[in-house]
């Protein structure tokens, strides 16, 4: 269970969305089932989540800077408290991962009093440029998807986007060019 908020988990969730089957059955035997929750306030929703993960055996990533955005803050509190009933506390704390800040913040304290394994939200990436970070890969690298080939293709796009000056070999220029003669067409909607 990825818990978090916007970019937070928003993504994670692209990549592993468009690289995974899109439908329960189609996991094959093995493969993790990734699911999100912390980005409402939906009871019905986190009813629902926490009736479904009773009978499943799972994990959780927080993804949280400060650790007190409302709606992640609200998701962890419910899932933490369900698996520290099924697991008691000492497993569940090997079975909940913390993204968060290098030093403070209340998600680092809890994770620190708790012995969560860690990782680090970088201090200079927005959360919506954060796909590349821990906040991003972790999530992905569980969905058993290739983070090394993710990170390998996104430094092959930059260095054709830093490079190729030919807009019709350039995919980036490409597009933005196409897009902006479209607006200026009043053609504003794009559906991707």
């Amino acid at each position: 269970v990825v818990i978090g908020i916007g970019g937070s988990y928003l993504g994670a969730k692209a990549v592993i969305e468009a690289l995974t089957p899109a439908f329960k059955n189609d996991y094959t035997k093995g493969e993790p089932e990734i699911l999100f929750a912390g980005f409402n306030l939906s009871s019905e929703y986190h009813y629902g989540l926490l009736n479904y993960l009773k009978s499943k055996e799972y994990s959780v990533i927080v993804i949280s800077k400060s650790g007190t955005t409302t709606e992640p803050a609200i998701a962890f509190r419910l899932i933490k408290k369900q698996i520290e009933e099924k697991y008691g506390r000492a497993e569940a704390s090997k079975r909940i991962v913390a993204v968060t800040d290098k030093s403070k913040g209340a998600l680092r304290k809890l994770s620190e009093q708790e012995n969560y394994k860690t990782f680090i939200i970088p201090d200079d990436v927005g959360g919506r440029f954060s796909v590349l970070t821990p906040v991003g890969l972790l999530p992905i690298a569980c969905a058993g998807i290739n983070i090394s080939e993710i990170v390998k293709g996104a430094v092959d796009m930059k260095n054709l986007i830093d490079n190729e000056k030919d807009i019709f070999k350039n995919s980036a220029y490409l597009y933005s060019g196409i897009r902006n003669i479209l607006y200026s067409k009043n053609k504003e909607i794009e559906i991707l």
